[in-house]
């Protein structure tokens, strides 16, 4: 049958065989697909998932980078990070529930986010404008609000998920 422009409605189409697809023959799509693939082709997207996997490592190592450079350099990321690693020790020993363990790391890692965020702020205004600006000090303190306002939101949380199970028992 024939339609408009000469085209067949019920032509055979590449992937038109139902049968042979339930059936569990991978055989048949991938005939279909590897048949217009030349072997260059095949390397070339090889290399190219290569060239994406070292970016991504390398995106990977400039990012542990930051965290260590914050780390090395910035006390309140040091204290946060440590009072995280305890809070994590101690929920190990302590009856958590599933829910109690997610809103932990939640709060633990929106802490951490908001102060890696305060300290590449302060940084970046450092390095654009002198910090006597009035404006500079106004960005400042309001990330520093930020990251105090996380911090007491991570300490509520730590507290509501202990008195939660000593009041259960």
């Amino acid at each position: 049958m024939e339609g408009v422009g000469g085209r067949k409605f019920f032509a055979r189409e590449p992937f038109a065989e139902p049968s042979r697809l339930a059936a569990g023959r991978s055989d048949f799509l991938s005939s279909r697909i590897s048949h217009k693939m030349s072997s260059s082709a095949v390397i070339n997207i090889l290399k190219d998932c290569m060239i994406k996997i070292t970016k991504l490592i390398r995106s990977f190592r400039h990012a542990f980078d930051g965290i260590f450079s914050v780390m090395l350099t910035e006390q309140n990321f040091r204290v946060m990070i440590t009072l995280v690693i305890l809070v994590l020790i101690v929920g190990v020993w302590l009856p958590l529930k599933f829910w109690q363990w997610t809103a932990l790391v939640i709060a633990s890692v929106l802490m951490l986010v908001v102060e890696l965020i305060n300290t590449a702020i302060e940084k970046a205004m450092d390095l654009v404008l002198p910090a006597s600006l009035e404006e500079i000090k106004v960005i400042k303190h309001i990330m520093a609000g930020a990251a105090l306002v996380a911090s007491v939101g991570w300490l509520v949380v730590v507290v509501l998920i202990v008195l939660s199970i000593f009041a259960l028992q």
